[in-house]
């Protein structure tokens, strides 16, 4: 059933680890009986495409290995050795960014049911299977006020892809298939903000068709294109939490990379660059009578 669908998802590590997670009591039961009807039911297919029995019924079986866990906090706990007590990084901890040259893009449910070939092609380009967690209540549970944009309500999966991918071709093309680019004052919202990385952004400001130039300096990415917190959350919610930010935090006590504000350059008062001024000339003023003791106490 769509309810028993909604408890079971599984992470963009799928690819690696081969987790999938279902929630509630008897949902992982659901889960593992509708698989094996699926492989059964595309069985003879599959042996017409060359695919031994034998692998057909591994496939069929594989989803038996069911482990039962309290909650996930449960399953990330490490239950032996040194780091015992310790939760699992994932991914590992580096000095460079993971996610350096690519973005999690979200791909509409819409699109994928429309243009399945092209959502198949994406997903055979890149390395990594797509984060499958969405659905549920999750385009409707808001109190009209939190900052999920609409592509994380109407998302079917979120995929790293490599921002090579993002051609022009891709912006001119299958863009538009996915989101809603008639206002060009408005730019949806096409990214995950986990995973964010430094080279992250939307298309060029003013051609949405042109994708932000890699070999751009930061200041001419910076001006040119789209910003990522723009590519995140969409030009509305931004504004608004923009404008949540000055008002409760508008000294950034609170400030990361890619977070709300952050591509901001802080406004300076009249009375804080006054304030600088006269602490700058009272130093200047201390160095100088120390400089001119120093010299006297020379001839002295």
């Amino acid at each position: 059933t769509k309810e028993e669908s909604n408890r079971c998802a599984a992470g963009p590590h799928l690819a690696t680890s081969s987790f999938i997670f279902c929630y509630g009591e008897g949902s992982s039961t659901a889960y593992t009986s509708a698989w094996t009807r699926y492989i059964n039911s595309r069985s003879e297919a599959l042996a017409d495409a060359g695919i031994p029995d034998s692998d057909i019924n591994l496939v069929a079986e594989c989803s038996g290995n069911v482990i039962i866990q309290k909650d996930y906090a449960d399953f990330i706990i490490i239950k032996e050795g040194p780091l015992k007590g310790k939760a699992v990084d994932i991914p590992s901890p580096s000095y460079t960014s993971t996610s350096e040259t690519d973005i999690n893009l979200i791909v509409p449910a819409k699109y994928i049911l429309e243009n399945r070939d092209a959502a198949r092609e994406m997903i055979l380009t890149t390395e990594s299977a797509p984060y499958c967690a969405f659905g549920g209540n999750a385009r409707f549970a808001q109190d009209q006020a939190n900052s999920l944009s609409d592509g994380h309500r109407l998302g079917g999966w979120m995929l790293i892809v490599s921002l090579d991918i993002l051609t022009e071709e891709f912006y001119t093309n299958e863009f538009p298939k996915m989101f809603d680019t008639s206002d060009k004052k408005k730019f949806p919202g096409i990214a995950g903000g986990n995973h964010a990385g430094p080279n992250t952004r939307g298309p060029l400001k003013d051609d949405w068709t042109k994708p932000c130039p890699l070999d751009w300096t930061q200041e001419q990415r910076d001006n040119g294109c789209i910003s990522l917190q723009e590519t995140i959350w969409g030009t509305e919610i931004l504004t608004r939490l923009e404008s949540i930010k000055e008002s409760l935090d508008p000294d950034f006590v609170f400030d990361c990379h890619g977070c709300i504000s952050n591509n901001r350059v802080k406004k300076v008062t009249e009375s804080e660059e006054s304030s600088a001024h006269t602490a700058s000339g009272g130093y200047v003023a201390v160095t100088v009578s120390l400089v001119a003791m120093f010299v006297s106490s020379l001839y002295a």
